[in-house]
């Protein structure tokens, strides 16, 4: 898969031999729902990079060029800073500890209090270059556990009034039975219930 976060946007590219539209937007569905549960507002890299690095230029042309822009590059990078700003709040009152957030936030307020906007502003941007290569590294890495735990069964064919339906693994509950065909994977964690042909398991634990 592929995402960008500036647009909202997710490119999946599936096998259609070894999972159906219908099974993958169930997933997403589910997926969607759960994060709704545990919502909460998270920085765009690609974006801050973006305005920081136009603050940076901007900030050049203040300080080297046009003196006059100084006030407005002042204004700029302080807005472009906020984001560590809010973090070194995050830290002291919410946290109540010590991060390299607060460092930063006073490092640019000296500079902004001394109108070393082209010094606060490259401060800015080397920092939204860390988050930045930070996303990507952290992006590769869920890919990564993709790949490795994706491998695992999704679906389930659970027991049920004599039929078996195929359901997801998330929705199973323990004490339900959970029938499981010759060569496929075992989708959860349980124990064996009966059957010579087919194993029946009595789930417990989810994996």
């Amino acid at each position: 898969y592929k995402s960008n976060h500036t647009t909202s946007t997710v490119l999946i590219i599936y096998d259609e031999t070894k999972i159906t539209p219908e099974q993958l937007l169930h997933m997403l569905e589910m997926t969607l729902q759960k994060l709704k549960k545990t919502a909460r507002r998270k920085d765009n890299p690609q974006l801050e990079f973006a305005i920081s690095t136009a603050s940076l230029g901007l900030a050049a042309v203040g300080t080297y060029a046009v003196p006059a822009l100084l006030p407005f590059n002042l204004v700029l990078v302080y807005f472009t800073a906020k984001p560590s700003f809010k973090g070194a709040l995050r830290c002291i009152f919410k946290e109540r500890r010590n991060g390299v957030d607060i460092l930063d936030s006073i490092i640019t307020i000296v500079c902004l209090l001394t109108g070393q906007a082209f010094a606060a502003a490259l401060m800015v941007w080397c920092l939204s270059i860390g988050k930045t290569i930070l996303g990507k590294t952290s992006d590769q890495s869920r890919k990564l556990l993709t790949e490795a735990f994706g491998k695992q069964p999704n679906f389930a064919w659970l027991l049920k009034d004599g039929q078996e339906i195929q359901v997801s693994v998330d929705s199973l509950r323990p004490g339900e039975i959970v029938v499981v065909n010759t060569g496929e994977q075992i989708p959860i964690d349980g124990q064996v219930h009966n059957g010579r042909k087919y194993l029946y398991l009595s789930s417990s634990i989810l994996l």
